[in-house]
């Protein structure tokens, strides 16, 4: 069942581990900069409160990977470093920092599945849809 950690749950993660980073505070990704802003802002503030206002908070992820253009540059006005969509790919140095390929972790994703594309072999094989 999905829920949301708790500030002492997240503060209990091992940091060496685990890096908490930001999202969207109410999972939604608006498409009015000043929502979406607020978002970033919203859920940097619940995050430090958890985790210790030093902690670096500048790494994003699309909530299920829902993304425009238009939210490249306002990440960059709130300070996120590189963002990750749910796009299938392989990151390399051309990417854009803003849109970079990442898995989904769901009870589908064999530990196979999840080797090969840690690997990069997922890329090798031809792309299968279910009917």
């Amino acid at each position: 069942m999905f829920y949301l950690m708790r500030a002492d749950e997240l503060a209990a993660l091992p940091a060496e581990l685990i890096d908490v980073q930001l999202h969207t505070h109410r999972h939604r990704t608006p498409r009015d900069r000043d929502l979406f802003l607020k978002e970033i802002t919203d859920n940097r503030a619940s995050l430090r409160r958890a985790l210790g206002k030093e902690r670096r908070l500048d790494q994003f992820c699309y909530p299920f990977g829902d993304y425009v253009l238009d939210h490249v540059p306002w990440l960059e006005l709130a300070g996120v470093e590189f963002a990750f969509t749910c796009d299938r790919g392989l990151a390399s140095a051309r990417s854009n920092r803003m849109l970079l390929p990442r898995v989904m972790v769901t009870s589908a994703l064999t530990s196979l599945k999840l080797e090969a594309w840690l690997t990069g072999a997922l890329e090798l094989l031809p792309l299968r849809r279910s009917k």
